[in-house]
Formats: C-alpha cells, structure tokens, sequence
C-alpha cells in the first residue's frame, strides 16, 4: 500500500527492486506509472520468451489485456518444446506422442509425414535385406498408392512396365483423371483424360461433355446465326433419327458440332461433303474454321427425321 510521506518515484523503484504488484509499490497514486510499469514487465516478458516469464507476468497483472496474448505464448513454447523432443527422439512413439498432446498444433502435419517416412524407412529397410524383386516391386507399387496421384502412378508403370500392378496402376490412373475431369468441368480437364488415361472407359460420355463444351464457348462469345438446314422431301416423317447431310462450301477446314441428345463434331477439308445420324430431338449447332479473322455460326434447330442438307459457306 502507499504509505504516506512516500513519493511515487520511491515506490516505483521499491517495486522494480523487489518486482511487487503494482498496487503494493503504491501506483494507486499515479495510474500513468502503473500503466508504464505494466508496458515495460510486458516488453521484458516478450523479449525474454519463456515461461517464466509470461507466468510472473500473469501473476503480477492479472487484470491486464496481455494476459491472453501472455497464455498463447506460453502454449506456442510448450508446443515449441514438446516438438523439438519428438524430433530430438525421431521415432514413430515419440511423433505418435506428441501428436496425442498437441492435436491443433502446426507441426501436426510434419509429425504425421515423419511417421510415414519412418514407416517406410523400415519396409525398404526390409526390402534392401530380402534382395527380392517382387518384394521391391510391392514396395515400389505401395509408395505410389501411398501418394495416390497420377504421376506416382506413372512413375510406377516407368519402372515397372510389365510389372504384376500394371493393371491395377492404370486402373487408378484412369479413375483419378475422371475424376479431376468431372470436378473441373473444362475442356481441358476431359482433353486431359482422353489423351492420357491409358484405359477409356467413359470414352464417349467424355467426348460429348468435351463437344457439348465447346459449344457453350461458341454461343458465349461473338457468333454469326447459323443460317438453316433444308428439308429434302416433304411430309411427316415417322424416323427416330436425322441423317444430316452437310457440306464445306469454304476455302476452310470446317468443324460443326451438334450438343443435344447425342453429340458429335464433324470436321471437314474444304469443298468435302459429310453425313451424320442424330436421333430426333432440339440441338444446339455450331460451326467454325481454322482461322482466327472468320467468324464462328451458332444457332438451334429440331431435328424431326428424314433427310436435311446442310451447306456452310464463309
């Protein structure tokens, strides 16, 4: 307490010897020295870092708006030390145990990828002592499935081309490129997994999301309106399907694309005459050249059997 008779800068030099709470160094009588006392205990505990520290502090100023600054630091060193132990120690118990007691730690994903290596450190340990191939291939097979990416993969079928996990290699491949595909949605993505998934097996819905893609492209951006098919004959017609005719009445390497029911894209060279079969239904069409200075042509038709003819001319 302030003892009367005493000057302020008495105590404050009484509490800096002795390191005594504010209030019994006698601050009550200036609130400023109190608060300067406080920011300079503050920025001793900061400069020093250590528990010690940051508890003496806690325990001087309880009140104080560090003191949940002053608990995080003291966590963070906890967790600082019992880190550097498991790492100190570098075996699977230690990272285990220091995982178990420091769940939201930022070192939680290293202490997890230092117990893989460590794993498999110990099966190529096993491997190197068998000399057997085949054990060296399951090592080399369960790497790649441990990674689960599409180059592990690869890199896999590199080394082992005719391997006994071959099949199953390409199998993740393929799958794993679908997959990527249907997430992103894009040309590119479906591009990607028709020229490189080494077994097809959604060749064609690939092929029709690509060209059903490209036709969105086309109609978003600047496009001409595609000008109309003809009808050859006349009357109702009781066809499930169309038989397109079309012709390259252009000086240019044509590609049209229908996107409805079924999709396809028919290219064409110049002045070449082509066909193709669409079950009946509403298609959205377009056509384009290979040249950037002719514009693109979209539009939308109904297919309703028979036979039309298509002529596109630039």
């Amino acid at each position: 307490m302030y003892k009367e008779g005493l000057g302020c800068e008495f105590h404050y030099l009484i509490r800096s010897i002795s390191y005594t709470a504010p209030e019994e160094a006698g601050y009550g009588c200036d609130p400023a020295l109190g608060r300067a006392a406080e920011a300079a205990d503050w920025n001793k505990a900061q400069r020093m870092n250590t528990r010690m520290n940051y508890d003496s502090f806690i325990a001087r100023y309880p009140e104080s708006t560090h003191v949940p600054e002053a608990f995080e630091r003291i966590e963070k060193l906890k967790e600082d030390a019992a880190w550097y132990e498991a790492r100190q120690k570098n075996t699977t118990a230690a990272y285990e145990q220091f995982l178990a007691t420091q769940r939201y730690s930022n070192s939680t994903t290293m202490a997890r990828d230092a117990i893989e290596a460590l794993k498999h450190e110990a099966i190529w340990s096993q491997v190197e002592q068998s000399g057997s191939i085949s054990v060296l291939e399951k090592f080399i097979a369960a790497e790649s499935e441990q990674k689960n990416t599409v180059l592990a993969y690869q890199a896999y079928l590199e080394m082992m081309p005719d391997g006994a996990y071959v099949d199953e290699a390409n199998g993740h491949i393929e799958a794993m490129l679908w997959d990527q595909a249907v997430r992103s949605n894009t040309i590119k993505a479906y591009q990607a997994y028709l020229d490189q998934a080494p077994w097809v097996r959604h060749r064609d819905e690939a092929e029709k999301k690509l060209i059903d893609l490209e036709v969105d492209a086309i109609f978003k951006g600047e496009h001409g309106q595609l000008p109309p098919m003809s009808r050859a004959g006349s009357g109702y017609s009781t066809a499930t399907t169309s038989d397109v005719k079309i012709f390259n009445n252009t000086g240019y390497t044509l590609t049209v694309r229908y996107s409805g029911k079924e999709s396809q894209r028919i290219i064409l060279q110049p002045k070449q005459r082509s066909s193709v079969e669409l079950p009946n239904g509403n298609y959205r069409i377009t056509a384009s050249v290979n040249a950037a200075n002719v514009s693109n042509y979209a539009g939308s038709e109904a297919l309703g059997g028979g036979n039309t003819n298509r002529s596109i001319t630039s």
